[in-house]
């Protein structure tokens, strides 16, 4: 899996040129579907339905086996930080439920506890500093897996949002399924999300949270 990590990253990249010792600053973003092409994708992380994180399905593998070796590394070794390495954007190891991830550090809220983003699910948490350690340069070579998207064509009112996210979870979250790329702004997607785990019948979550009425169709300007 290392030299399958390593091939991931270019080698006239700059991440390839790192000391071996020195710190992480930043991480290769994933590759991304053009307008038009459908994409095989996890839904890894919901803030609402016009923001959310995908996970590529096949990537996965290198992820989760990426998880275990920073697991068996951070149990025997320290790898730890300096206050001085802690400035927002820094790239870092963090614990979270037993696991390490790889994380973003978005703002320090004191000088023990941190905001910070996971790269490869979306996830926003909140950290205490002895969680945090350096990102050995190993850790970095697989490109950051979690990419920001939205719903095409759907609009969410205050007065249903709360209806709107719990069902929205119930059908994507942690769930594999097939997006057909409408838009794309920058490093954001704007996805038609399809259910495709049904045999012969295509869930269309877009129109289904629609027809719900837990959204509405978004006017075209």
């Amino acid at each position: 899996i290392n030299n399958i990590i390593h091939n991931q990253i270019p080698t006239n990249h700059p991440l390839s040129k790192i000391l071996p010792n020195s710190r992480v600053s930043a991480l290769v973003s994933p590759a991304l579907p053009n307008t038009g092409e459908y994409f095989d994708l996890v839904v890894s992380h919901i803030v609402s339905p016009i923001e959310f994180y995908v996970q590529s399905h096949s990537s996965l593998p290198m992820y989760k086996s990426l998880s275990t070796q920073m697991k068996n590394y951070y149990i025997s070794n320290s790898s730890d930080l300096v206050s001085t390495d802690l400035n927002p954007g820094s790239i870092f190891a963090v614990l979270d439920s037993h696991t390490w991830l790889r994380a973003k550090l978005v703002r320090s809220l004191s000088s023990s506890l941190f905001c910070v983003r996971m790269v490869d699910t979306g996830k926003l948490q909140l950290v205490s500093k002895e969680n945090i350690k350096k990102l050995e340069r190993q850790f970095s070579q697989l490109p950051s897996q979690a990419t920001r998207a939205k719903l095409a064509g759907v609009e969410v009112r205050d007065n249903e949002l709360e209806e709107g996210m719990v069902w929205f979870k119930h059908v994507a979250l942690g769930k594999s399924l097939v997006g057909l790329v409408e838009d794309k702004f920058g490093e954001e997607l704007v996805f038609t999300l399809y259910d495709t785990s049904v045999e012969e019948v295509d869930i269309v979550v877009n129109s289904e949270m629609i027809s719900l009425g837990l959204a509405r169709r978004k006017a075209v300007k």
